[in-house]
């Protein structure tokens, strides 16, 4: 097919095939939106996709009722998800590796200016310049 020939209400383009059955659109109500986590309710007489719009990324991860699925790059650039027909609730959470890296790091300097820190506490005016301390002896 064309590009121009598709209908974005009832045709998606994902990055592989997906296997769903002709039916009514499902309704999906956003629950929660906060900085890295959505929570949305979704409800559908077929398993269908939901489709967000929010920038696909590979550090989205999806759960659909507590259990993990897989995050679809939509139209290139948008993220979604296959959705079971019934009631769910679906959550994205963006948990990319280099943000688990970046807090390991930031929580490991942070453990390492403790102790260092006390060793300026506990050497204080021992480290000074001698003109420091002859100042603060007069």
């Amino acid at each position: 097919r064309r590009l121009g020939e598709i209908d974005v209400a009832t045709t998606a383009l994902v990055e592989r095939e997906i296997a769903l059955p002709d039916g009514a659109s499902g309704r999906a109500l956003l629950l929660s939106d906060l900085p890295g986590e959505l929570a949305i309710e979704t409800s559908g007489a077929t398993k269908q996709l939901l489709v967000l719009s929010e920038s696909w990324h590979p550090g989205w991860r999806a759960s659909v009722d507590a259990q993990e699925c897989e995050v679809l790059r939509v139209y290139g650039d948008l993220m979604g998800c296959v959705v079971p027909a019934g009631v769910h609730e679906v959550d994205f959470v963006f948990d990319p590796e280099s943000l688990r890296q970046g807090k390991l790091i930031s929580l490991g300097g942070l453990l390492a200016l403790g102790p260092l820190y006390g060793l300026a506490l506990w050497l204080g005016p021992r480290c000074s310049p001698p003109a420091a301390r002859e100042r603060s002896t007069r």
